[in-house]
């Protein structure tokens, strides 16, 4: 399940990667077209995409409220980002979001109780509970925030958005009205060696490790 995680674009998905696996899917053969193997197999099996969300949802609220540390215990803070993700949040010419996969309330947790920051939840959104792109949600914070373009000829200013899935920034960097993003894949997370070669070949986007990624977040809250 860990080597096909890259290819998930929503919690509920994971469910039916574990039938395909258990069906006999290869790994490679999800990796290369999870696009239309997710379709396929929802007709074919007769799933619902709001039920599974709503069931991978409640199972999760079942074990955080039966014994929330076994809940914690298989996650994991990757080294390095709790403290860069405080010095953005603490910054006082930043506006920070996040939008993900995961529910809110789960997001809002781990980082609670993990990582020691108090995170907004109004300011988390769960692509889970909305079904939107994240392209969506970023144009519309970029209409909420349209003084940052001003900003964006700076090193510091302008919009960023920092991403571990390689498939999500193609999608943005397709669309001309997010044209000023700055984009960044990072090297950590769920994505491959393949997809990271082709970041590097990307003149959009910026490839990053932890400390390269501590170095964006100086230079904007400086």
């Amino acid at each position: 399940m860990r080597a096909v995680r890259p290819v998930v674009e929503t919690g509920y998905e994971n469910i039916v990667q574990i039938r395909c696996l258990l069906e006999g899917i290869t790994v490679d053969n999800m990796l290369n077209n999870w696009i239309t193997l997710l379709p396929y197999y929802m007709t074919k099996w007769q799933l619902d995409r709001g039920y599974l969300v709503d069931l991978f949802g409640s199972t999760r609220d079942e074990w955080m409220a039966e014994d929330l540390d076994d809940w914690l215990a298989p996650n994991r803070i990757y080294t390095g980002v709790p403290e860069i993700m405080n010095t953005l949040i603490n910054a006082p010419n930043c506006e920070v979001y996040i939008v993900t996969t995961k529910q809110a309330r789960f997001t809002e947790t781990i980082l609670k109780r993990m990582a020691g920051i108090d995170f907004p939840i109004e300011r988390i959104f769960s692509q889970t509970v909305s079904g939107r792109p994240k392209s969506e949600v970023l144009l519309d914070l970029q209409n909420k925030h349209p003084e940052a373009s001003s900003s964006s000829s700076s090193r510091g200013g302008g919009y960023h958005f920092v991403e571990d899935k390689m498939s999500t920034l193609d999608k943005v960097e397709k669309i001309p009205e997010l044209g000023t993003w700055n984009l960044y894949l990072v090297d950590w997370g769920y994505n491959t060696a393949k997809e990271r070669a082709a970041a590097a070949a990307n003149p959009r986007i910026q490839l990053v490790d932890v400390e390269s990624f501590r170095s964006i977040t100086a230079s904007k809250s400086g």
